[in-house]
């Protein structure tokens, strides 16, 4: 799919003592209720074997379909260069919005969501409250067993810390240090790939299924039309019980030609998935990885700043 890659510039990061502190303090809390799962000699050498795995380890995934957790309206096809909007109904015909709320990582995720400014230009000023969120949903996050897995194969591989404070800090500093996109310290990795950022007329990163959701029964976001995936069912039209879908959007008023999402997934699968090929990936090459039949790469795009190499965008290409 068509992301331009994002300049970026460094910055000194907002409250970067205090949010350390906060985290090795939240990090004390950690609970290790079950065995972290192991990863085998196989998915250490193959890094598309290792997220095969993280799919099967996404024990809260929700379940689609009419008798499901949540239910798609697909409707008409679209094409990348398409202008008309063929899908005049939502997207989400039905979600179990409780599991928001009943699911920790789920609500921590939740409340992170309208933190940003949507759009760039405008520097973000966490407050006390927002920090203490992230690091909540780091802390969270971290007692599942897709982020054990991949802290078991980041340290099996030497490519984290064995030390989980130490692991949730390069989290937290992955995810949430401000950089400058337009202006310093108006974006971050978490707000570009899941809350979603407004460039001039353009939309960027905005790969997350539940904020989608959230958009849209707003009335901020529109569904156009899903476009086709490429790979092993190329040509057939998907059925609406998918967990990978492409589709062309809007978003308060622009339109985004082509976005890919994994639907009905976890938070923490997500962002699992995208820290685990940040860091054992290779510069310039995509993650292939098969979902529910459909052929899917994971992109990541790397850069550097003062404070280490960050994350300009991640999303699952299809």
């Amino acid at each position: 799919m068509p992301n331009h890659h994002p300049h970026h510039q460094p910055h000194h990061d907002v409250n970067k003592e205090t949010d350390q502190n906060q985290l090795a303090q939240s990090s004390q809390r950690v609970l290790q209720t079950v065995p972290s799962p192991t990863p085998t000699p196989e998915e250490l050498a193959n890094l598309s074997l290792a997220a095969r795995r993280l799919w099967a380890l996404d024990d809260n995934r929700l379940t689609p379909g009419p008798d499901g957790q949540f239910e798609l309206n697909l409707q008409h096809n679209t094409f990348v260069s398409g202008t008309v909007d063929n899908a005049k109904e939502p997207l989400f015909k039905h979600v179990n919005e409780d599991l928001f709320m009943d699911r920790p990582t789920f609500a921590k995720f939740h409340a992170l969501l309208s933190n940003y400014h949507c759009s760039d230009g405008i520097p973000e000023t966490p407050a006390a409250t927002q920090i203490k969120h992230e690091f909540e949903f780091i802390d969270t996050i971290c007692d599942t067993q897709v982020m054990r897995y991949v802290h078991a194969y980041l340290q099996t591989k030497r490519l984290a810390s064995s030390d989980l404070v130490q692991f949730k800090q390069a989290l937290h500093a992955l995810w949430f240090a401000l950089y400058k996109r337009i202006v310093p310290n108006d974006t971050c990795a978490f707000k570009h790939a899941f809350a979603g950022e407004i460039r001039g007329d353009e939309v960027i990163g905005f790969h997350n299924w539940i904020t989608f959701f959230i958009e849209e029964k707003a009335g901020r976001a529109d569904y156009r039309g899903f476009i086709l995936p490429r790979g092993k069912h190329h040509g057939s039209a998907p059925t609406g019980t998918e967990h990978v879908l492409s589709f062309q959007l809007a978003w308060r008023g622009d339109v985004k030609p082509v976005s890919s999402f994994l639907i009905g997934v976890s938070p923490e699968y997500e962002l699992a998935l995208y820290t685990l090929c940040f860091f054992a990936g290779e510069e310039g090459k995509n993650v292939c990885i098969e979902i529910d039949g459909v052929d899917c790469e994971i992109e990541i795009h790397r850069f550097w700043n003062h404070d280490g190499h960050r994350i300009g965008t991640a999303f699952v290409r299809v």
